[in-house]
């Protein structure tokens, strides 16, 4: 019996996780059908097309998160497997119909417990997660991505960021391969040039390498 409960729990805990990694993913500006895909995809195992590898592998972020949820999959799977055969090593037919009829009961309780209580943890994982990845994360929206790794982002200048307030041609971002085309400010778009500056909550539409974003404008590490 205690294999049998051990294993329901095993794959609820599963589904958390991979719940878990959808939202990080939509918290790092990810689609979130396409958030959930690759959460599912990395914790199983089953790889990615190539666009998607793209996303996930030249973000700072979403690296992190890709590779806890390998790491969680594959100590999943063994875990799965091994209770999965205790769970029938019973004594008996007797025994082992047992088992099965209270792993059941266990499974549709926990399934009836996800379904009318899965907007609150949801909500709950999203109000942690959000609290602790923000604080590490630039916002950031890929408007356009080319071969190379170039292409057009829309970011949310972070609290803390070292750059603000300082004029463009202060801060010499196309040596980084960067180069600021807008400010917002107040939801007021700007035209940028050499003596414009952005402010902590502005978005900033840049160009160049992708991949440097998170690394320029995220705040030092505390």
């Amino acid at each position: 019996m205690a294999s049998v409960v051990a294993l329901i729990l095993l794959v609820v805990a599963a589904y958390l996780v991979v719940v878990a990694g959808g939202i990080a993913f939509e918290i790092t500006g990810m689609d979130r059908d396409m958030a959930r895909f690759q959460a599912l995809s990395a914790f199983t195992g089953t790889g990615f097309t190539t666009l998607a590898s793209e996303q996930v592998v030249e973000h700072r972020m979403r690296r992190r998160i890709t590779m806890t949820l390998i790491i969680t999959g594959w100590a999943g799977v063994a875990s799965v497997i091994a209770t999965l055969l205790r769970s029938f090593q019973a004594t008996s037919f007797t025994a082992s119909m047992t088992n099965l009829g209270l792993g059941l009961l266990v499974a549709g309780i926990s399934v009836f417990l996800i379904r009318r209580y899965s907007d609150r943890l949801v909500s709950w994982i999203r109000r942690q997660l959000g609290r602790r990845l923000r604080r590490q994360l630039v916002p950031q929206e890929d408007l356009f991505r080319a071969d190379g790794g170039l292409g057009v982002a829309r970011i949310e200048v972070p609290k803390g960021c070292t750059m603000a307030e300082i004029p463009l041609h202060e801060l010499d971002l196309r040596a980084t391969g960067l180069t600021i085309l807008l400010v917002e400010h107040g939801g007021e778009p700007t035209v940028a040039g050499p003596d414009t500056h952005f402010s902590e909550g502005d978005h900033v539409v840049v160009f160049g390498r992708l991949e440097r974003v998170q690394g320029l404008f995220a705040p030092p590490d505390e």
